[in-house]
């Protein structure tokens, strides 16, 4: 009997059967469905493990994917450790740059944490029982007043303003459309937790604009009509959120939206009323 052996060093290529999982999770992810992601991924990257050196292994790919889904799942240290390796070894530089994104956002998050407590106690909405439909952000009843009018967002603490400037460092440095789209979707959702909602619209609407292939398309529209919700601004928010449903409609974000388009056409047909009702 003779047994063959050969080192993985002389092992040109390898194909991969199973790897269709890969966009089955980035799938899975957008449904915001991450417990199941997690559970095909995982085992993914573990048969990857085994293959490390070989051309043609997925291991870099699942590895972020499986670190994405931990965020999802709110499991930022662990996907912090994944993250760190690949953006310490690994040779795609795309790969590197995304990896990095991600590490600032999840430090973005743990300052941000802090900041939103303080920022929620100065935007206390008064009591709405038995008013008139009233938007996010309004302080009258029925009138979608702009909150920057009434109480500008504080200044950027020093530690947030770093790590912004962090992420418009990696939107410099790529032309990825995948990354730009995640980058603009993370500063966008900064700036909405700190209730500056000028920002968070400039910033979150990128995404829509310029990189419709972006996986990150139906929070950016979710989140970007909800900030233009607050700026009083229904008419916009509404086209936001029906360009949602129609073009994500299996997501979690288009069945938010479904909800947030009735309260929004409540307010719009409130506003249409007044305006024509005489003095």
């Amino acid at each position: 009997m003779v047994t063959l052996t050969m080192a993985i060093a002389d092992i040109d290529h390898v194909e991969f059967p199973d790897a269709n999982i890969i966009p089955e999770v980035k799938d899975l992810l957008l449904q915001g469905k991450g417990e199941q992601a997690l559970g095909e991924i995982t085992p993914f990257a573990n048969e990857q493990e085994t293959y490390k050196g070989i051309r043609g292994n997925m291991l870099s790919e699942a590895s972020f994917l499986k670190a994405k889904t931990l965020i999802m799942l709110s499991k930022p240290d662990e996907a912090t450790s994944i993250l760190r390796e690949l953006a310490d070894s690994n040779s795609d530089q795309e790969l590197v740059l995304h990896s990095k994104l991600l590490i600032a956002k999840l430090a973005l998050d743990k300052l941000l944490i802090g900041k939103t407590a303080a920022v929620e106690k100065s935007d206390t909405p008064k009591d709405q029982v038995g008013t008139a439909p009233v938007a996010k952000g309004s302080t009258e009843t029925g009138d979608a007043k702009p909150v920057a009018d009434l109480n500008a967002p504080p200044p950027l603490d020093p530690e947030i303003k770093i790590s912004l400037e962090s992420i418009n460092t990696i939107i410099k440095q790529t032309s990825d459309p995948e990354i730009l789209g995640d980058a603009w979707l993370y500063k966008g959702q900064a700036y909405a937790a700190l209730k500056d909602h000028q920002d968070a619209v400039l910033a979150l609407l990128h995404v829509p604009a310029l990189f419709t292939t972006s996986s990150a398309m139906p929070i950016a529209l979710l989140t970007g009509a909800m900030e233009l919700d607050s700026l009083g601004d229904q008419n916009s928010a509404k086209i936001y959120l029906d360009d949602l449903i129609s073009k994500f409609p299996s997501t979690g974000e288009a069945e938010k939206a479904k909800v947030e388009v009735r309260r929004i056409e409540n307010i719009i047909k409130y506003k249409k009323e007044k305006s024509t009702t005489p003095s």
